[in-house]
């Protein structure tokens, strides 16, 4: 883990990936070390605490880079070892739940203000590719925050995520209000 920071992000991305095949595969591996190797990950996943979650909507993640691969193996985790995690959960509070809810909220509010996409319309090629990828940023946080919820549980996520859920209904971004009905 302390070799990983120092490394180019391909690097990074490569042995992020090869420990998301081993969280999948053998995730029993990482149960001593789940107090220290989770919040190492989104430390990677995500940007530091935000001031208040309104500012969720500002947040900029560069998830080409080794953020998602980070993400992914704490999803990971939390689909095939939920209760090692809802321990940790319950002795260390929320931190752990907050911010992977947060990357995932963030993610799902990646979406197009393109209105001609929005209106059914044709746009050029290069838009397209463009915004299938906003898109398929955002169904990647819809399918984590929901892997999230089903793999430790609704009584523990839901807790930790309201707030966050809460600010952005209460927000002007469309997109904001989107990630949080969602």
């Amino acid at each position: 883990m302390q070799v990983l920071p120092s490394l180019a992000p391909d690097a990074q991305c490569t042995a992020l990936q090869n420990l998301t095949t081993l969280s999948s595969s053998y995730p029993d591996l990482f149960k001593p070390h789940l107090a220290t190797f989770l919040p190492f990950l989104l430390t990677i996943s995500h940007p530091p605490p935000l001031s208040t979650p309104a500012d969720l909507e500002e947040l900029s993640i560069d998830l080409d880079g080794p953020a998602q691969a980070a993400l992914e193996i704490v999803l990971e985790l939390a689909d095939s070892k939920p209760a090692p995690l809802r321990r940790l959960v319950l002795s260390s509070g929320e931190p752990f739940i907050k911010a992977a809810a947060r990357l995932c909220l963030e993610l799902i509010a990646r979406l197009s203000d393109d209105l001609d996409d929005w209106a059914g319309r044709d746009a050029w090629e290069d838009e397209e590719d463009a915004e299938e990828e906003e898109e398929e940023w955002s169904r990647f946080g819809e399918e984590g925050l929901d892997r999230l919820a089903q793999g430790l549980g609704g009584k523990t996520v839901l807790p930790a995520v309201w707030p966050d859920v809460k600010a952005l209904l209460e927000g002007e971004s469309w997109k904001g209000k989107y990630a949080g009905l969602m």
